[in-house]
């Protein structure tokens, strides 16, 4: 789905979000999960683009459900893996793999890890860097989530790329830390993001975001709210009562659309309504 000019979503991805940004080459902002290859590569060929131009694969970090298919996408197309340096450690003299072990809840993710990349694929960018894209696409270090996360920001367009800094639920944004994860690291990062002044924000996890977008991004650095599991099932609960509603007043649920009516939440105010 075309979100702006030049940067669209890719449909029925599993796992986290996937972008693709479409300049005189392709840049793909992370994979999902491992099986989403042909996906990727028959969205971009349904498109009028050639997968053959797809040159660079942005991983804002190295968890499986975003570079879980990276590895086959480097074999299919010239693209190379771009990401930053904590994220990675050399498994042997040609592999590179995760850097940290997702020691929380490791064993229930197992079938699911993050797979091992050649090394001549992977290059390193690092906070500053322009990624010469739609007007240069800026590297923005948001560690906390991971200790290699990163944020993407088109600064022509105004448009910034979470990552998995920030999770929008339905009803608020939420600093997305996991278990094992880096609490200071993750309200500092918050704090960076909040600092800029995008006009459409796009997460790994949830639905973009159009409207007020600095104002909730302040909200959320002023009054940092972690993600946990039972926050998680809460919302998720509350998104699915909210789709089974949407259904059967209008059969179909559009993507990327907003509830018609504000959701509220008694502790949470304007900035963090719908």
């Amino acid at each position: 789905m075309e979100i702006t000019t030049g940067v669209h979503a890719i449909d029925d991805i599993y796992g986290a979000q996937t972008y693709l940004l479409i300049d005189d080459t392709l840049t793909l902002i992370d994979t999902g999960y491992d099986g989403n290859a042909q996906k990727i590569l028959d969205y971009i060929t349904a498109i009028g683009e050639n997968p053959n131009n797809l040159s660079r694969i942005i991983a804002t970090h190295y968890h499986p459900d975003h570079v879980g298919s990276a590895r086959q996408l480097v074999q299919q197309t010239p693209a190379t893996v771009l990401i930053h340096p904590a994220e990675v450690r050399r498994v042997s003299n040609d592999r590179y793999g995760v850097a940290i072990r997702m020691h929380s809840m490791g064993r229930l993710f197992r079938k699911w890890r993050s797979p091992l990349l050649p090394t001549t694929a992977c290059e390193f960018i690092e906070e500053g860097d322009i990624i010469p894209c739609l007007g240069g696409l800026q590297v923005i270090y948001t560690p906390g989530h991971s200790p290699g996360n990163i944020s993407l920001y088109l600064t022509k367009y105004k448009i910034l790329f979470t990552g998995d800094a920030i999770v929008n639920t339905p009803r608020l944004l939420l600093a997305y830390l996991p278990l094992g994860g880096d609490r200071s690291q993750s309200i500092l990062s918050a704090k960076k993001l909040a600092e800029l002044d995008p006009e459409i924000c796009l997460f790994s996890h949830g639905q973009p975001l159009f409207a007020d977008v600095p104002a909730r991004l302040r909200y959320l650095a002023d009054n940092p709210i972690h993600f946990t599991v039972r926050l998680y099932v809460k919302e998720r609960m509350a998104q699915r009562r909210e789709r089974l509603f949407s259904h059967k007043q209008r059969k179909t649920i559009p993507a990327y659309t907003f509830n018609p009516e504000p959701v509220t939440d008694p502790v949470f105010t304007t900035p963090h309504s719908q």
